[in-house]
């Protein structure tokens, strides 16, 4: 396969570290200008990663399809017995999936909601330690902001350290098909 334009400009931006937001048309590659380099820094992490909670990244997408799709991909690219990556979207075995997460997992693709429904069940249980948090991406961020303004929010307050300590948030990459207006608030 051909590699767009995006991708070419985002790989290494996203290898070093910084945050990157993609702005592309629908069906141009934004999902492979970080996915790549995504699977390539959570496999550079530590390999200790079942002896701590949570996951190192976590990918928001806005349905169930998409959740779907990003883990296809993921298989494709990774070798899953070495990374363990986990998924969850709609109706799942929630005592399942906080036992994954209580375990360890490199990767977590879900939805807003279905990540708020997950840390609700489980309040007293740490399954999401944000100080481990080490990447965030928001695939199709204009799809999840019509979708789901309110839970964005709640997930960004959940998985960030906010503007006090910047420089202690996650690495943020953000994919998105067209600029929300200036009028937009989180």
């Amino acid at each position: 396969h051909a590699i767009f334009p995006v991708q070419a400009y985002s790989w290494n931006e996203i290898l070093l570290g910084r945050a990157v937001t993609i702005v592309n048309p629908k069906r141009s590659g934004k999902t492979m200008a970080y996915l790549p380099s995504l699977l390539t820094l959570l496999s550079d992490t530590d390999n200790d990663v079942e002896n701590k909670q949570g996951p190192i990244g976590i990918i928001f997408v806005s349905s169930s399809r998409e959740v779907e799709n990003i883990y296809k991909l993921c298989r494709k690219m990774v070798d899953m017995r070495k990374m363990s990556i986990v998924t969850a979207f709609g109706k799942w075995n929630c005592a399942e999936m906080q036992l994954k997460l209580l375990n360890g997992v490199h990767l977590l693709i879900t939805t807003p909601p279905c990540f708020l429904r997950l840390l609700s069940q489980v309040e007293d249980l740490k399954i999401i330690d944000r100080e481990r948090i080490q990447f965030i991406v928001f695939d199709n961020f204009d799809l999840i902001y019509e979708k789901f303004k309110i839970d964005l929010l709640e997930v960004v307050k959940v998985t960030t350290r906010g503007a006090d300590h910047p420089e202690k948030n996650p690495q943020i990459i953000i994919t998105t098909s067209k600029w929300l207006s200036s009028n937009t608030n989180m």
